[in-house]
Formats: structure tokens, sequence, C-alpha cells
């Protein structure tokens, strides 16, 4: 078997690579990472893969590049080069899922559609350049919810109440961004919000954990903690995986790591979003500490034939809270006084910390996070007191 992998891209989380590199050795296989050497010069040299430098992260570039190196698949772990890795597969004729399905799965309007044709959405939505946005509310139940179509994270992303609402998401994207082009809005989604983290397979979904989500609540709903296992009965868990299971068919998602964001209200779910890469913040070393799963382990290893895990049960609820900071404010040392010390895991937190970015493709970022805590209890309401702690007491919010 050969036992090259190409990675397109560095991720923004240069932890992730390590351990993406780590579980391939454990399988007996090598990382090739592609990327221009400015992105490449930021892994460290403890990293044992083997850097790739292309000019620019182009299909011509590093299909040429792929094409000497005869991988046995082309993957990305990067939001922002998954399509990218579909294409350079396509070009060599590799299998895995189409780059087709990836822009769907990218482009959260193009996901709307094609949900809305699987009968498998009833939230009204429509897309329009920034400017034109009053016209656009006029067909749609306010509240309503717009965001950039291909960003993550919680950027841009805004409840509009009424017409006054919109002067603030005009400003968050700058003259020349290509994002203000075309923006979506949906009607707002009312209920919980958890995640889905699994794996497919040839199509076919592998849970792993559903986790619950804490946030900020509107106008952003940035997120400031996550819960696994999030608090719910097996019939709902069973209802929100086969739900994953019939999105995941109607993008044409083949083998890829699963992160969904949904809302739950009753008897109804919707997906808010979905992501072929496991989610960020931690989630990743949640289930390793959770239920012992290594998930860049458990891709890889089906990308060669190896079966997917079955989680066993959870003993104790695992957290993560985030240290997290308006873009603009001053990041000062917080109050640690937690209300469940005994949860307390780890904290890591630096005041010297600044935003990597400001602006992404020409939209303002709204907050970072500048550290976080991890938690363990027996009691989950444990945790969740910790994380909501941490949010209502940091100093970084202006």
């Amino acid at each position: 078997m050969n036992t090259e992998i190409l990675v397109v891209g560095v991720p923004w989380n240069l932890h992730e690579l390590a351990t993406v590199v780590r579980d391939a050795e454990a399988l007996g296989l090598r990382v090739h990472v592609a990327d221009t050497e400015e992105a490449l010069a930021k892994v460290d040299a403890s990293v044992r893969c083997a850097r790739v430098p292309v000019a620019e992260p182009t299909v011509e570039a590093v299909s040429a590049a792929a094409a000497a190196l005869a991988p046995h698949t082309v993957v990305s772990v990067t939001e922002r080069q998954l399509v990218l890795a579909a294409q350079v597969r396509e070009r060599l004729g590799l299998p895995g899922t189409s780059s087709a399905a990836e822009l769907r799965v990218r482009d959260k309007y193009l996901m709307r559609q094609a949900l809305r044709e699987a009968g498998l959405t009833g939230v009204g939505f429509t897309e329009c350049p920034v400017t034109e946005l009053p016209a656009a509310l006029a067909g749609l139940r306010l509240p309503v919810v717009v965001k950039p179509r291909s960003l993550a994270g919680s950027i841009a992303v805004h409840r509009v109440d009424g017409p006054d609402d919109l002067a603030v998401v005009r400003d968050y994207y700058l003259d020349g961004s290509p994002l203000r082009d075309s923006v979506l809005i949906e009607e707002f989604i009312p209920g919980r919000e958890i995640s889905f983290e699994g794996l497919a397979v040839d199509g076919r979904l592998f849970r792993f954990a559903v986790t619950d989500k804490v946030n900020t609540g509107a106008p952003n709903y940035f997120e400031v903690g996550h819960l696994m296992p999030a608090l719910l009965d097996d019939g709902t868990v069973a209802r929100i995986e086969s739900h994953v299971q019939d999105v995941v068919k109607a993008l044409g998602i083949e083998t890829a790591p699963i992160h969904a964001e949904l809302k739950i209200a009753g008897d109804r779910l919707e997906l808010v979003e979905i992501h072929t890469r496991f989610g960020g913040g931690n989630i990743v070393r949640l289930l390793e500490e959770t239920y012992g799963i290594e998930p860049f382990r458990a891709y890889l290893g089906a990308l060669v034939g190896h079966p997917a895990p079955s989680p066993g049960p959870a003993s104790e609820t695992w957290g993560v809270g985030f240290f997290t900071v308006d873009i603009g404010a001053t990041a000062a040392w917080p109050d640690f006084g937690f209300p469940h010390p005994e949860a307390v895991v780890s904290i890591d937190y630096d005041t010297r910390r600044t935003p990597k970015l400001e602006t992404i493709d020409g939209v303002r970022m709204q907050r970072w996070r500048c550290g976080h805590a991890m938690f363990r209890a027996a009691d989950a309401e444990a945790v969740h007191a910790n994380i909501r702690f941490l949010y209502e007491t940091f100093p970084g919010r202006r």
C-alpha cells in the first residue's frame, strides 16, 4: 500500500497539524504538507512531515507537486483548502468527496439550496449584496441572521430584528471585500445549539459524540465553550444522527470528518451549518478525553481501509471555556475564582497574546480567543457553571 498522504494547506491551529502527523505515523503513513514557503515556515521543525513548497496554493501548482509524489490520497484539515484538495484529487483521478460537494458544504447558500431540494429544511433564506439588504428583508420573517456565505467561527454573523440593525452588518464588510457581493440571509432558527462530531466513510455516517454549545447569544452567537457529551436522551441523539446522515447524503459527502452544528426546538431539528473537518475550539481534545477517540487517526485510518471506531460510554463530562476578547479591547488578567475549582483541569492564558488577524477576506472579525480552560466533572452542571463564569467575568469585552 502507498503510505504517502498529501495534506493541502497549513491549518490555522498548528497543533492540529502535529496531531495529524502523530496519528498518521501510528498508522504507518507519512504526511507531506503542500503550501507556500511562508506558510510552511510556521510549522515547527519538531513536526515530522515533509514540506512541499508551492508558489501559490492553486490546482495546477499542487497537482504538479502531488503528481510527482503519487500519494495514496490528497486531503486538507483546514476549511479554506478543502475545495482545493478535492480538485487536486479529481485532477489525479483519486477517490473522495467531489469538489462540487465540498463547495456545497463551504458555501452556506448552496448548502441551504441542497437541503431545501432534499426536504431537509424549513428555513426561509435568500442572498444578496450587502448594499441590497433592506430589500431582501421584505420577503423573510423577522428576525433573520445575516452571515458571510463562506466564513466560519461566527465571523460577521449578526441577528437582524429590523432595518435599524443593518448599519452594523454593513460595517463588517470593508470596501473591496469579495464577500460584500453576496451574503446569506436566513430566518432565525430558535432552540438549543448542539454539534454532531463524527466521520463519514463512503457516505455512511459514524457518530463520535454530540456536544453542547455555549455562546454569547444575540446578536453574534460567538461560541464561548463546549461540553461533551451533550445532556440529551438516547432518542434525541438517534434523531440527530439520522438527520445528519440525511444531510451527508443530500450534500454528496463521501469520506470526510463531520462537524455539524444544529438547533433543537422540541421535535424540530435544523442544521445551522456543516463542515467536512473536525470542529475547532478543542473539540478534538474533548473527543480524546471523553471517549478515548483519536479523530484524525480514525479519519486517516478510514482512508486506508480501517474500520471507524465506536465510542464507549462517557464516565464524566469534559468541557472547554474560552477567554474571549472583543477586537480592540485589552486582554487583562482575569478572575480565576471559578465556582467549581475542583473541575478545573488546566488553564492556557497569556496576556501578551494578540489576535492573528483582525480582518479576513475583507471582513471585520468581532472577537478572538486569547486562551482557554479545560474542565471535567461527574456533574455536567459544574462544567457548565465554570464556562459561564469565565465568559461573564473575563475582562476582555468592551
